[in-house]
């Protein structure tokens, strides 16, 4: 339970919703366009949103003023709550502010400005969501959300294949209403999360809603998808039994899992290559370690503050230009989450999004201990989820980028849910420290 969020449900909480508002169509709209990086009907076949959604001209131009013209109505409807949010989660907070100042030694100031403008309204926006929404009508919008992106994204794969499908090595893969594969997988995922934690929903609907999400996950063709897909029914699963068994009990299924885990990650790590083979990778992970050395090797020159917030990749033009020299191909990201920051940010904007994950883990670990939290659970496995994709990709203090903005949602729940359970176990400690000095008191005199 949320104490501090001033909810106020939009959908019923029987089923997904059989009454919808004009506030949930234009909230659907704005996670919808920043699902799509605003970049819905720009150029296609760029797993970098944001390098997809430059080269759109006017069309993302419209597409981001449909977006922010919704959102930033919505904020200052309730700019006391979002501004107190805000001074809470300083570390996102300072984020934003970074990231719209690094125009002042970007190689590209006013794209770094305009950039972090954006994600600073980002992150107000992800702030606005969870003081006007309880969880679980923020679940069942995102379910909504998910419905419409399978819907669309289906209904071109059959009408309009040239464009709902892309190349993924020798075959042909999803993509949809996104402009590759593996964000299609991604934000599929994402949207797959609410459906195991949601509460006052039938059985049926949820098995129904998980079968949609899968019929966009499998033909994406994302290995990445398909494991963290799986990870969501496994944490699911992990967290049903944390609630219903005793904290013993507990402790001792997961011995037994972890064992047999840690054995399967020793034989990985000496199968490496041949795991690689049989998955059909290569052991530079389809190029990413050239391109981790070329990213290195940029960040070396500006360690503390970066290039700029959004300035680096820019084609043959400046520093990217000497990243894609040395990795012999065109990137338009560092294919990490951390090296993303380092190079936009420097040292100091990591030193922020790795303070944002340890309040996050801690708040997490506040919230599940207590076992009643369901929203928690929701909370931790975005999180989760978030740090398993930046392995690969750039996720971390991306604007207009839907998992940036669930990850802030989540990180900031949690805050909020871990707040009353630390208060409690604070005045719990405290009456339990008066009760034993006030029965000691009389044995001193005793003993005096």
């Amino acid at each position: 339970m949320i104490v501090e969020s001033a909810a106020a449900p939009v959908l019923p909480t029987k089923t997904i919703g059989r009454r919808i508002t004009l506030h949930t169509y234009a909230l659907l709209a704005i996670l919808f366009l920043f699902a799509t990086g605003g970049a819905f009907l720009t150029s296609r076949g760029s797993e970098n949103v944001t390098a997809t959604a430059q080269s759109g001209g006017a069309l993302h131009t419209i597409e981001l003023a449909i977006a922010f013209g919704l959102s930033v109505p919505m904020i200052l409807s309730r700019w006391r709550d979002v501004a107190n949010l805000a001074l809470k989660m300083k570390f996102f907070s300072a984020l934003a502010v970074l990231a719209t100042i690094s125009c002042f030694w970007s190689q590209d100031p006013s794209l770094s400005l305009r950039s972090g403008i954006y994600l600073t309204l980002n992150t107000l926006f992800a702030f606005y969501l969870v003081r006007r929404f309880s969880p679980d009508d923020l679940m069942r919008h995102l379910m909504l959300l998910g419905i419409v992106v399978a819907v669309v994204s289906l209904t071109m794969a059959v009408a309009l294949p040239k464009y709902a499908f892309g190349p993924a090595n020798s075959s042909l893969a999803l993509q949809g209403v996104f402009g590759a594969k593996n964000i299609l997988g991604h934000v599929a995922v994402l949207l797959l999360t609410p459906v195991f934690f949601v509460r006052n929903m039938a059985m049926t609907p949820k098995v129904g809603y998980c079968l949609l999400m899968f019929a966009l996950i499998i033909p994406a063709l994302s290995l990445q998808a398909w494991v963290a897909a799986l990870f969501c029914f496994a944490f699911a699963g992990c967290s049903m039994l944390y609630r219903r068994l005793r904290k013993r009990d507990f402790l001792w299924i997961v011995y037994v899992i972890v064992i047999p885990l840690v054995v399967s990650l020793a034989l990985l790590a000496g199968y490496w290559n041949d795991v690689l083979g049989y998955l059909g990778k290569d052991p530079t992970l389809s190029g990413r370690t050239m391109i981790w050395s070329a990213v290195l090797q940029s960040v070396a020159k500006k360690p503390l503050l970066g290039w700029g917030y959004d300035a680096v990749w820019r084609g043959f033009v400046g520093e990217s230009a000497s990243i894609i020299l040395f990795a012999h191909f065109t990137i338009a990201q560092a294919q990490n989450g951390v090296l993303e920051v380092l190079l936009g940010l420097g040292s100091v904007g990591l030193a922020f999004v790795l303070a944002t994950i340890v309040e996050g883990l801690r708040n997490a670990s506040i919230c599940t201990r207590s076992g009643s939290s369901h929203a928690g659970f929701w909370y931790l496995l975005i999180l989760c989820i978030t740090l398993f994709y930046s392995l690969g990709e750039a996720v971390f203090n991306i604007q207009n980028n839907l998992q940036w903005i669930l990850y802030m949602v989540a990180c900031s729940g949690l805050a909020l849910e871990a707040r009353p359970l630390r208060r409690s176990s604070t005045t719990v400690n405290s009456t339990n420290r008066n009760v034993s000095s006030s029965e000691s008191f009389p044995k001193r005199i005793a003993a005096r």
